[in-house]
């Protein structure tokens, strides 16, 4: 008979045994020969592939590092957690809510901003910074909140009311960078409805402040403002590329790569900076030759800069 599998995704591998029981599951392509190796040998091991932990699961099996491996086999394989963690979460005591498997298991798989459990984060934000860091913590709670207002975002009934809604909820939660997720999920909403005035003005009045030293941020709000301010005559536009200019060149002194310095060449051609930009360009070039990426756009745009210069010779 033609056995048949469930699967959810592309590329999923299946390990399965001569008798057509699946042993393992993995959803995903693997990026190195030895990931292939290690979930063949993981697949093989009576002891640790999924339907190992899926049958010793439900024979009753609940410490904590077992659930935590657990979980990772099911979020490999693109299987619902929810269950899982509902019952483990259910049946922790106060004191076990606040240990590095707890964390663990919440920083990598608790996603609803709306959970008993997310709501305890938030509100033992300090505690888990004890725990894992302050970076860590905050970025796992902003991560969580971006994410549902970018969701209501790009749903069709969403409305400025609902949106506006969600925002206030999450202000008053009391989470530490609740401004922060609010400016960048606003920033991503005004880019995404083509609302070039209220980017601009959001960008340029709030990105110092939330993302002052964030360098691939810093570039890539350049870049957004710079195509933006396309449409408009030099004049109106100065201003904003002036405040794009300074935070590129910030994003370059951070690290320095092929991309910010293509930005900052454009920024400066664009403001009439016509030497600096074409030094700018081609340490783009060079760097990106060093890093052995893609440098052809990059020469493109070197050689547009260069025809009124060999005009003037």
């Amino acid at each position: 008979p033609i056995c048949t599998y469930d699967v959810r995704a592309y590329p999923t591998l299946l390990f399965i045994n001569p008798d057509g029981v699946m042993m393992h599951e993995k959803v995903g392509a693997a990026q190195k020969a030895q990931d292939y190796i290690n979930m063949g040998q993981t697949a093989l091991n009576p002891n640790e592939c999924l339907a190992s932990y899926t049958k010793k699961y439900g024979e009753g099996e609940r410490d904590p590092f077992f659930i935590r491996t657990y979980l990772a086999r099911l979020s490999d394989a693109y299987l619902p957690l929810n269950d899982v963690m509902g019952k483990y979460f259910a049946s922790l005591k106060q004191e076990d809510m606040l240990n590095r498997t707890t964390w663990n298991i919440i920083y990598n798989y608790v996603d609803d901003m709306n959970s008993k459990e997310f709501g305890y984060l938030v509100s033992h934000e300090k505690e888990y910074e004890k725990i894992s860091t302050r970076d860590s913590v905050e970025n796992k709670i902003s991560d969580v909140y971006l994410q549902s207002l970018v969701q209501l975002s790009r749903n069709a009934n969403m409305t400025d009311a609902n949106y506006d809604a969600l925002k206030q909820k999450i202000r008053a939660s009391g989470f530490s960078g609740a401004d922060k997720v609010i400016f960048t999920s606003d920033l991503n909403l005004y880019y995404t409805r083509g609302d070039k005035q209220k980017y601009l003005d959001l960008a340029y009045n709030g990105l110092d402040k939330y993302y002052p030293n964030d360098y691939s941020m810093l570039n890539r709000i350049s870049w957004n403002v710079l195509q933006l301010c396309s449409v408009y005559e030099l004049g109106e536009a100065k201003k904003y590329l002036d405040k794009a200019l300074s935070w590129v060149k910030r994003s370059i002194t951070a690290k320095s790569d092929p991309s910010n310095n293509d930005v900052c060449a454009q920024i400066l051609y664009k403001l009439g900076k016509k030497q600096e930009a074409i030094d700018h360009e081609r340490t783009a070039i060079a760097l990106a030759k060093q890093q052995k990426a893609p440098f052809k756009e990059y020469e493109a745009s070197l050689k547009r800069m260069l025809e009124p210069e060999q005009v003037k010779h």
